[in-house]
């Protein structure tokens, strides 16, 4: 067979070449799929992130649409570490409903809600009262407390006479219900919906003007 038939194989530096190209576009590749799944993860993450806050709101809105109205005093009170109230529990046809205390605190970075057994006697009442109080200013764990999102600052105002105001301040210190409640809540995590977020509860009962 004549040299032009001959076969002419790669040399070393033809293979060490393709081998480099091949090695680029592998990493090129791989870090083009780390990016897929890192960014389906933030996805994922930010999604979970809205779901918790609109879950929690969404309870903040239920306790506050069951509030019971006593004759025992104010059902809602603001003392700077919880928002603790009285909430009319399911009642069975034929029998008074029972109350629950809630109570709403930000602790060790959470938003927590802790809720009582429902109660029907005066006194039960009365000390899961207490025991709310407590609870909002310890630092153990409670079984009747549950965390919902993270959360590290919170603020709450109460809405009477046409405006927002502290519910510390001397004029939310009425025994009537205020006509709204906002609880503003700061997450501080930058990958998982960080920021300020609000939410508004107005009494049913309330009208412009009142």
């Amino acid at each position: 067979m004549g040299v032009a038939g001959k076969r002419r194989g790669f040399t070393l530096i033809e293979v060490l070449i393709a081998l480099s190209i091949m090695a680029v576009m592998a990493i090129m590749g791989w870090r083009g799929i780390q990016g897929l799944v890192g960014g389906q993860e933030a996805a994922q993450a930010h999604q979970g992130a809205t779901h918790a806050v609109q879950l929690s709101l969404a309870q903040f809105h239920l306790d506050l649409d069951h509030i019971a109205k006593t004759d025992q005093g104010n059902p809602m009170l603001f003392d700077g570490a919880s928002l603790i109230m009285l909430r009319q529990a399911h009642a069975e046809p034929g029998w008074p409903a029972p109350l629950h205390v809630i109570a709403w605190s930000l602790k060790n970075g959470r938003l927590w809600r802790w809720q009582s057994p429902a109660l029907r006697q005066s006194a039960a009442i009365t000390q899961a009262w207490g025991e709310a109080m407590l609870w909002s200013r310890a630092l153990g764990e409670d079984e009747r407390a549950l965390a919902l999102l993270e959360a590290d600052e919170w603020q709450i105002y109460f809405y009477r006479d046409g405006s927002w105001t502290n519910p510390q301040s001397g004029q939310n210190q009425s025994q009537d219900l205020p006509d709204g409640v906002r609880l503003m809540l700061h997450r501080p995590d930058p990958a998982r919906l960080p920021g300020w977020f609000t939410a508004d509860w107005i009494s049913p009962t309330w009208t412009p003007g009142s």
